[in-house]
C-alpha cells in the first residue's frame, strides 16, 4: 500500500544528494513524533498487508530523510537497541534555528541544547529523538573564512 503525505507533497523533482536513512523500532511512532516534534513532513509511506510501514520519506523545507524499521535486514537497528549509542548525526538547516528551537523545547520530554553560534558560521542546537537518534538542527548566520575558523580553533584548515 503507498499513500501520500498528509500534506500532499509530491515527492522532491531535484532530490538531496545525500539522504539519511534512519531506522526505527516503531516507524509509525516515530513519523508522528518526527512529525509533531521537529515539524518535518511525511511526503511518501509504504505499508505491507499488515499495515506495518516498510519505509517512509519525510522532508523539513530542502532536507529530505528517510525511515525504515529496524531489523529490516540484520544490520539495520535502532540506538534505542543500542543503549543509545550512534555513529552519526543527523544535520538540518532550518530557516530560523531560534524559532524551531522554541517548538521542539515545547514538546513534552523533549531535550535540547540551547541554540549557540559557532566558529564556522552556524548558529546551531542539539537534540536527541525519542529512539536515540542524534539531531543537530542548525542556521547560516555568517560565512566563516579558512582563516576565521584557524584563528578560532587553533587548527590548520585547508
Amino acid at each position: 500500500m503507498l499513500r501520500r503525505g498528509i500534506q500532499g507533497t509530491d515527492m522532491p523533482t531535484h532530490p538531496s544528494h545525500a539522504v539519511p536513512i534512519l531506522f526505527y523500532q516503531d516507524v509509525r511512532n516515530a513519523l508522528t513524533w518526527l512529525e509533531e516534534t521537529y515539524g518535518f513532513n511525511p511526503i511518501i509511506v509504504f505499508e505491507d498487508d499488515a499495515g506495518a510501514i516498510v519505509h517512509a520519506e519525510m522532508m523539513l523545507g530542502s532536507a529530505h530523510i528517510m525511515l525504515g524499521p529496524a531489523g529490516m535486514v540484520d544490520w539495520a537497528v535502532s540506538p534505542q537497541k543500542q543503549h543509545g549509542w550512534n555513529t552519526q548525526q543527523t544535520y538540518i538547516y532550518v530557516d530560523d534555528v531560534d524559532v524551531h528551537h522554541a517548538g521542539v523545547e515545547m514538546m513534552r520530554g523533549v531535550t535540547a541544547t540551547a541554540p549557540e553560534e559557532q566558529f564556522y558560521g552556524d548558529k546551531t542546537y542539539r537534540t536527541t529523538d525519542i529512539e536515540g537518534h542524534r539531531w543537530i538542527f542548525a542556521e547560516r548566520i555568517k560565512t566563516a573564512s579558512k582563516e576565521e575558523m584557524a584563528k578560532a580553533t587553533g587548527l590548520t584548515v585547508r
